[in-house]
């Protein structure tokens, strides 16, 4: 198993704004600059899928295996030989809101998918981050 996390706390940010914009999964290419399209298959809950095309031309399938309505969802993605997931969470602190995103990567084919996906995707991370909460602040 891999597991990477980033968390970074916000002052004068409203939770609400940020779940807005991470449930309006077909709009994630304004904050998110690895991804040129998504859509959305039924609503933003459990066991709904996702597909995402992303800037390099690869297609994935995900699915949000936990919604906490503005507090935290997770996606995992299927790959040959491992699990994928995305686990992104909003903590409430006095103030301010703590942005949690965990990539966690597990099965016999764990080495391989972070050296080819993971490791691309954990150094958007930050970036992504900013531009969510830059965006989250306008609306």
């Amino acid at each position: 198993m891999w597991i990477y996390k980033y968390e970074k706390k916000f002052e004068n940010i409203d939770k609400k704004a940020i779940w807005e914009l991470w449930s309006d999964i077909e709009n994630w290419k304004k904050w998110n600059p690895g991804i040129k399209d998504s859509k959305l298959n039924g609503e933003f809950t459990e066991g709904s899928t996702f597909s995402l095309k992303t800037i390099d031309g690869r297609e994935v399938t995900l699915q949000l295996i936990e919604v906490k309505k503005d507090f935290k969802f997770v996606d995992c993605t299927q790959l040959p030989g491992a699990k994928m997931y995305g686990i992104h969470e909003i903590i409430p602190e006095k103030n301010a809101v703590k942005l949690v995103t965990i990539i966690k990567i597990e099965g016999i084919l764990t080495f391989l998918w972070r050296k080819i996906i993971g490791n691309k995707i954990v150094q958007k991370i930050p970036q992504q981050t900013e531009n969510l909460v830059q965006l989250a602040k306008k609306n």
